[in-house]
C-alpha cells in the first residue's frame, strides 16, 4: 500500500465518530473473511507504506510525480523440489516504477504511471526454475476521500508477468486492489485492503496494518509487505529494520521442461514466486524529496510453486545474503 504515504500529502484528515465506525466496520468483515482464507502467500500483495510524515500537508500542486528504483544482490542458497537436493541458486533483482498523480478535486486523486520489476537466477540445471521473471504494468488508480478521516484506493496494473521466454495472451495479467486508510490521529494511521488477481491461488488476499509515528524520530512502519522500525539519526540519516515480502505469479515458457530438466507439467504453468527478506539498513536524503537507501540481511526463505501443477515446489533450504541499494524521488 504505497500509495498510502503519498495520500496524506493530498488529502487532509479529520477524525470524527462516521468514519471510525465506516472503517472499523469494514475491518470487521474483511478480518473475518481473511480467517477462512488462510494460508496463502502474502508476497507482493501490498506495496507497503513508506517514509515520510504522516500529516496532511497545506497547498501542494494537483500534478506530482513518485519516482523508486532499486537492485538487490544475492548470495548462493540450496533448493529442493520433492525432498530431492537441485544444487543451488544466486539472484539479481532490480525493480524501477515512476507514478504521476492528478489531484481533480478536493477529494479526488487520480494515479498514473508503470513498473518493471525483474528476478534474475543463475540456477544449477538441476533446479526447475526459469532463468528470469519478470513483470512490466501499466498503474491506473483512483483515490476518494469518503469522510473527513476515511481514504479509499482503487487500482489496477495490467501488465505482463512471464519469464519472457514465449510471451502470450496468457501472459498478461489485470491484477487490482482496493484498499483505505484510517486516521486515528495526524500520528498514527491504519490501512487494510484486498488484492485480487485470477491468476492467483485463491485469488483473493486480505492485508493492512498500522503506522504510528511514536515520537518526532521513532516511527513504527509495520504494514505489509515491508513492516519497518525506523530511527531518525540525524536530519538526514535514518536507521531502519525489519523484514520485506517480495514475488508475484507468472506464466512460465511452453518448453521449460526441456530447458531446465523440469516435469513436462510445468510448462506453460502459472508460478507463484514468494521470497521474504530480514535485515536492516541507512537511509540518507541527498535533498528534499529525494533520498539513497542501502540495506543488508538474509533471506531465510524462498519458493517457487506451481499450483496448477499438481502444486510442483521448490524450496530453499538454507539463508542466503543480500544487499540492496535503492533511490527514490517525489516531486
Amino acid at each position: 500500500m504505497k500509495w498510502a504515504s503519498r495520500r496524506v500529502d493530498h488529502f487532509k484528515p479529520e477524525v470524527d465518530q462516521g468514519s471510525r465506525a465506516l472503517f472499523f466496520g469494514a475491518l470487521g468483515v474483511i478480518l473475518v473473511w481473511s480467517l477462512a482464507s488462510l494460508p496463502v502467500s502474502a508476497a507482493n500483495v501490498f506495496s507497503g507504506v513508506g517514509g515520510g510524515t504522516t500529516t496532511a500537508s497545506g497547498a501542494v500542486s494537483a500534478l506530482s510525480t513518485d519516482f523508486e528504483g532499486d537492485a538487490s544482490f544475492f548470495g548462493n542458497g540450496s533448493f529442493k523440489s520433492s525432498n530431492h537436493s537441485n544444487g543451488s541458486i544466486s539472484e539479481i533483482e532490480a525493480s524501477a516504477g515512476g507514478t504521476v498523480s492528478w489531484q481533480v478535486r478536493d477529494n479526488l486523486l487520480l494515479d498514473f504511471g508503470a513498473q518493471w520489476q525483474r528476478f534474475s537466477f543463475d540456477p544449477d540445471p538441476r533446479v526447475p526454475v526459469p532463468d528470469v521473471l519478470q513483470e512490466v504494468n501499466l498503474v491506473v488508480g483512483a483515490d476518494f476521500q469518503l469522510t473527513p478521516a476515511v481514504i479509499m484506493h482503487i487500482e489496477m496494473d495490467p501488465g505482463i508477468y512471464s519469464d519472457f521466454q514465449n510471451i502470450s495472451s496468457g501472459s498478461v495479467f489485470v491484477p487490482f486492489e482496493i484498499g483505505g486508510v484510517y486516521f486515528v490521529s495526524s500520528d498514527l494511521l491504519f490501512a487494510l485492503g484486498v488484492s485480487i488477481n485470477y491468476e492467483r491461488n485463491p485469488p483473493i488476499f486480505p492485508g493492512g496494518g498500522v503506522r504510528w509515528q511514536v515520537t518526532n524520530k521513532f516511527l513504527v512502519n509495520a504494514i505489509l509487505p515491508k513492516p519497518q522500525l525506523e530511527y531518525k539519526l540525524t536530519d538526514k540519516l535514518t536507521a531502519h529494520a525489519g523484514a520485506n515480502l517480495l514475488g508475484n505469479d507468472f506464466r512460465v515458457s511452453g518448453d521449460l521442461a526441456s530447458s531446465r530438466m523440469a516435469p513436462k507439467k510445468l510448462n506453460n504453468a502459472i508460478l507463484e514466486y514468494t521470497e521474504v527478506r530480514v535485515g536492516g539498513g541507512l537511509n540518507y536524503r541527498l535533498r528534499p524529496g529525494m533520498s539513497l537507501d542501502l540495506e543488508a540481511g538474509c533471506t531465510p526463505y524462498r519458493k517457487f510453486d506451481y499450483p496448477r501443477a499438481d502444486s510442483f515446489k521448490v524450496l530453499l533450504t538454507d539463508i542466503a545474503p543480500y544487499v540492496q541499494i535503492a533511490i527514490s524521488a517525489k516531486f
